[in-house]
């Protein structure tokens, strides 16, 4: 199937998951509840909007630029081994994983991000995380956005 007739099928499967999350979330609650129902509801749903409407903005294009320059620059660490698919994607996961920590650790430890960031720290987080994505491990035709196979 060609990507643009399989695009419809993103949102459908994530409002099925975020359908599933909201209800274990209101069955197994960790904590009691400080506010009604759809007032918490309405100021997440503004708040996920700002951060899609500001990643799709942002955030993907830059994406989308750095996997169509990885494959032909070699750009990251793992083209530097040869390893099976499974390992390499693994490898990635690893590693995108470690930066993120450390990088979330450096919002708490370094005051000047802390001051800088105070007011965008999901698109901070997404931006600063977009290299260790780009790894050389997505198989790419060669034009951003277009998934290779």
């Amino acid at each position: 199937m060609n990507m643009l007739q399989t695009t419809w099928l993103i949102p459908l499967v994530a409002g099925v998951i975020y359908v599933l999350l909201f209800l274990l979330e209101r069955r197994f609650s960790l904590r009691r509840a400080r506010h009604a129902l759809w007032r918490r509801v309405g100021v997440n749903a503004i708040i996920t909007s700002l951060a899609l409407a500001t990643a799709a903005i942002s955030v993907r294009p830059a994406v989308e630029y750095l996997l169509w320059l990885s494959p032909a620059a070699e750009f990251g660490l793992l083209h530097l081994l040869d390893l099976p698919r499974a390992l390499e994607f693994g490898g990635a996961f690893v590693l995108f994983d470690w930066s993120f920590y450390w990088w979330h650790r450096a919002n708490h430890h370094i005051p000047l991000l802390s001051v800088i960031l105070r007011g965008q720290p999901v698109f901070a987080s997404i931006l600063c995380s977009t290299l260790p994505r780009c790894s050389g491990t997505e198989s790419n035709s060669g034009n951003p956005g277009e998934s290779g196979n």
